[in-house]
């Protein structure tokens, strides 16, 4: 076996392997893949209050990023409920928090939200920084076990869970 033809084999892997590895580079850029790189969800970090006598529950904005128009299209807080199963969710209550569509887009270290809900049903409560918030929230307030999160989308569509939370029985005020 001659040692030239090996290296000539080698030399034409190597070359295979640059090609399509500029390959790959050049379209991530091109196809605008790049640019999601680049622009991660914001991260903040909240704190969440949960006073059973009250049925309240509220969320800190403590620290972190800036929910704004330049990275938030919205910002959202979800309460879910399991069926008797555990199987299945139902949304108990949404809130935006912050949304581009009605001009509340805002969101940093020391803002809150505040859900309440009655004992035994009824209508629950919203409110962003002391202000009564229009919402979509069903009639069922916050309990024991609920799962909250809080949910980010972005300007481009979007979305990633900022933040979750159980409701523990534990936590009386």
């Amino acid at each position: 076996m001659e040692p030239r033809g090996v290296s000539s084999v080698i030399a034409t892997i190597l070359l295979v392997g640059v090609v399509v590895i500029l390959g790959s580079v050049l379209s991530i850029f091109t196809l605008g893949i790049a640019e999601d790189l680049d622009a991660p969800a914001p991260q903040a970090s909240f704190d969440f209050d949960w006073e059973k006598s009250t049925r309240t529950l509220t969320i800190r904005h403590e620290a972190g990023d800036v929910f704004d128009q330049s990275n938030t299209e919205r910002l959202e807080v979800v309460i879910r409920d399991e069926d008797e199963t555990g199987q299945n969710d139902f949304l108990i209550a949404r809130g935006d928090w912050a949304n581009q569509s009605d001009g509340r887009l805002s969101v940093r270290a020391g803002d809150t939200f505040v859900i309440t809900g009655e004992r035994g049903g009824g209508d629950i409560d919203v409110e962003r920084d002391g202000a009564d918030v229009d919402d979509d929230s069903e009639t069922h307030e916050p309990e024991i076990d609920d799962p909250v999160q809080i949910i980010w989308y972005g300007t481009d569509g979007t979305s990633f869970v900022v933040s979750e939370y159980v409701i523990k029985s534990g936590e009386d005020p």
